[in-house]
């Protein structure tokens, strides 16, 4: 959920910090694959697709910590099904546990959101993949702190592949009901350090007349297990002095059906 932050506690970084560990000496090896750098668990998306009649959906548990509140994301199910080689139909629906200090835990579903991703040109041919991914997300909770009303976002990205680098950029504005549009922008980039492991680093930003703008700085990784299962997880830190306390994270299970 791109404004329903997606975050998480000390013990998510912990597991995180322990995979990268086990990576960086050597322990993990698995046949050759190819990697997708944008999307879960990065904010920031990429132009990459399914591929015709292929599934990747996601199973995640995903955290934001602050000091005046805990939102829990358990389980965020993001399914994405290959419709030809180019499009991408994707549906997100988390389930949130929202808890303040001195108060009950609240629960809910979160907001809906389905969304189509077009790839119009390919980097064999362009030099760089480029697509779109608008989608609408269905404001269907009544839990006031995650609140945005319903939201059009329409998002452009741009991918190359730099041998074992790949870089990603998306910029995107969403469409809120009843407020300002919201302007994202993200940069993030994947290295394969190993046939099946690829680290990723991500800087996103959010602006939105009339508030300052936020700066999200996030590590992850994606961890082949099996042909059809990805270990995929990451972690950050607002970098935003008024927001400089909120550590967000993301952990969870990509499965890849053929």
């Amino acid at each position: 959920m791109r404004n329903n932050r997606r975050n998480t506690g000390k013990s998510f970084a912990v597991v995180l910090l322990a995979v990268l560990f086990l990576e960086a000496m050597g322990m993990m090896g698995h046949p050759a694959d190819v990697f997708a750098q944008g999307g879960p668990p990065m904010i920031t998306d990429d132009p990459g697709t399914p591929g015709t009649g292929h599934w990747e959906n996601n199973f995640a548990f995903a955290l934001d910590n602050t000091p005046s509140e805990h939102l829990y994301e358990t389980p965020i199910v993001d399914l994405n099904y290959g419709w030809g080689s180019r499009v991408q139909l994707k549906l997100e629906v988390p389930w949130v546990v929202v808890k303040t200090p001195g108060e009950k835990a609240v629960t809910g579903l979160a907001n809906i959101d389905p969304g189509i991703k077009i790839r119009f040109l390919d980097e064999d041919s362009f030099g760089v993949d480029v697509a779109t991914y608008p989608s609408y997300r269905f404001n269907y909770t009544n839990i006031s702190s995650i609140l945005f009303g319903n939201q059009f976002f329409l998002p452009l990205e741009v991918a190359r592949t730099f041998g074992n680098v790949q870089l990603d950029a998306e910029v995107g504005i969403d469409f809120i009901v009843d407020q300002p549009g919201q302007w994202n922008y993200g940069v993030v980039g994947g290295y394969n350090s190993s046939s099946a492991f690829q680290w990723l680093a991500e800087l996103h930003a959010t602006s939105q007349t009339g508030t300052a703008t936020e700066v999200m700085a996030n590590i992850g990784c994606h961890s082949k297990i099996t042909d059809a299962l990805y270990f995929i997880g990451s972690a950050g830190k607002n970098l935003t002095p008024s927001s400089y306390n909120e550590y967000v994270a993301y952990l969870g299970l990509q499965v890849l059906v053929e």
